[in-house]
């Protein structure tokens, strides 16, 4: 996890591909909500932005090949979370930077790929629906 943030907390990590990672979770957000089958490795905070990015395994079925991931973030102040419906290749651990001064726009390495992705012009899902709300909020 690159930065730091005291809200977010991991439980039921495993590894999925059974070669040495990547590491999925549940990524826990200020004890109020959690959203499953995070990549662990991927969440990337700083103190001056206000979000969160990270990146989600989707698995439609049980079958590898219909594996994809996708970018996902928090927005800190409203404390919503969004998933860019953008498929990424599931390869394997991305890097994700905001390079460009810029919260809305994202840069998302994989190996050799890179895909920018500017969350204005984006197509953007509300992970509310699939969120589990914590009995202790």
């Amino acid at each position: 996890m690159k930065g730091l943030n005291n809200d977010i907390t991991f439980s039921q990590c495993k590894e999925i591909f059974h070669m040495s990672g990547p590491w999925m979770g549940t990524l826990n957000w200020k004890r109020t909500f959690e959203i499953k089958s995070i990549m662990m490795d991927s969440v990337f905070t700083e103190r001056n932005t206000e979000r969160i990015y990270f990146i989600r395994c989707n698995m439609p079925t049980n079958k590898r090949n219909d594996v994809y991931f996708s970018l996902c973030f928090i927005e800190i102040e409203t404390e919503k979370a969004f998933e860019v419906q953008q498929k990424l290749p599931s390869t394997s651990l991305p890097e994700i930077t905001t390079m460009y001064k810029n919260d809305n726009v994202v840069l998302v390495q994989f190996h050799n790929k890179e895909f920018v992705i500017d969350t204005t012009e984006a197509l953007l899902k509300p992970l509310m629906n699939e969120i589990i709300q914590s009995k202790s909020k």
